[in-house]
């Protein structure tokens, strides 16, 4: 089973919507996958909190109503920032789950997100996020301690826009906005106890360490960069607490429960989320290309240096342990150097040890590592 499971997720042409494959890997996981080791516990909408919020998804909305009074902090252009007037905060997939460049409603973001309000039929007093990730392939993690319960909904897809903090800028904000990219990280977490509005704001710093831990356990690249991605430019959050609570708590940082509470539902919805709406996981990364990627090993290069196999026979070989392994070491190499924990005269000397014989190119060795392999390689 775990075999017939790696050789779907391995392939992208597999990952089509209404493909026998698809299908089959949808109901494994909804049956069998928790998301690895770190999930903490997964639910599903609609779910009724504590304090009597309720969730619930509609099509393409994820919907939060609040049953009192809420201090909110949002990312969001509208409503956004610590409120504690709203009634309801939402997540709408406005691709209407075809995952596409989102086009804006109004001039500015702030008037496309209360024009998306508007549409949904939604108070006025409301914030809310927008994404092209699916919502049906939302991800829910929760954690509860000594009365407090910490609940992550999540929606995640970066294959398209995915990015690293300081890569260079795709548009400034005086040139305007045309619209919206496909794919981002959305967050709704949800607390039954009352935090004050310094301690929520510490909640958001912790969540998105969470965030960029998630992603860099995947491996998920920077288009933009050779980095590894920390999300994507469009990433947002919702944060709500209860300030009619009798439990009010004071830390959110990763010293405290409640820190390691957020930590960990986060990283278990955000995973399980990238899992569900791009096929991200440890198991894909056993593979030349993508591991290499954002180095520049590209389709296209294989295809060039290879020429004497087809498409499918050159990823049978990216994806051989004995290829994909020395990859993996290759790639750690050549972060170390971005990084300046290695000199390039340093990853060239352990390069050499790697390939005795090769280009003074880390990359370009790796490559004729390939050639090599591919000789003696005997395909299935």
């Amino acid at each position: 089973m775990l075999h017939l499971i790696n050789e779907i997720y391995f392939k992208d042409t597999f990952w089509e919507e209404g493909t026998p494959h698809m299908e089959f890997l949808k109901n494994y996981i909804e049956q069998n996958w928790t998301g690895g080791p770190n999930v903490v516990g997964q639910t599903a909408l609609p779910m009724t909190f504590r304090n009597n919020d309720r969730a619930y998804q509609e099509e393409h909305l994820m919907l939060i109503k609040f049953a009192g009074k809420r201090r909110v902090l949002s990312t969001s252009a509208w409503n956004g920032g610590i409120r504690e007037d709203l009634c309801c905060a939402f997540n709408y997939d406005q691709s209407q789950g075809k995952t596409v460049w989102c086009e804006l409603l109004e001039p500015t973001i702030e008037g496309h997100m209360r024009r998306i309000g508007e549409n949904l039929g939604l108070p006025a007093l409301n914030t809310g996020l927008c994404t092209a990730a699916q919502i049906k392939n939302m991800a829910i993690a929760c954690e509860e301690w000594d009365g407090v319960t910490v609940t992550t909904l999540a929606t995640a897809g970066i294959d398209e826009n995915g990015g690293r903090a300081g890569d260079p800028a795709s548009w400034q904000e005086r040139n305007g906005v045309t619209g919206l990219p496909a794919g981002t990280i959305n967050l709704l977490i949800h607390f039954d106890c009352d935090l004050p509005p310094g301690v929520l704001a510490g909640a958001l710093l912790t969540a998105t360490e969470a965030k960029c831990a998630a992603i860099q356990e995947l491996q998920l690249p920077s288009l933009v960069s050779s980095g590894i991605a920390t999300g994507s430019g469009t990433d947002g959050a919702v944060l709500v607490c209860d300030p009619t609570s009798p439990i009010h708590l004071t830390d959110t940082g990763k010293h405290s429960k409640l820190g390691e509470m957020i930590g960990r539902t986060v990283l278990s919805a955000v995973k399980s989320a990238l899992f569900r709406q791009t096929g991200a996981s440890p198991g894909r990364l056993h593979d030349a290309v993508r591991l290499l990627g954002r180095f520049g090993l590209t389709e296209e290069v294989l295809a060039a240096s290879l020429p004497e196999l087809t498409a499918e026979k050159r990823h049978q070989l990216c994806r051989r342990e004995e290829v994909w392994t020395v990859a993996a070491v290759c790639a750690h190499l050549m972060d170390q150097q971005t990084w300046g924990v290695l000199s390039p005269e340093q990853t060239k000397a352990v390069g050499k040890c790697l390939f005795p014989v090769g280009s003074e190119n880390l990359l370009n060795a790796f490559i004729s590592f390939l050639a090599e392999q591919s000789k003696i390689w005997k395909p299935d």
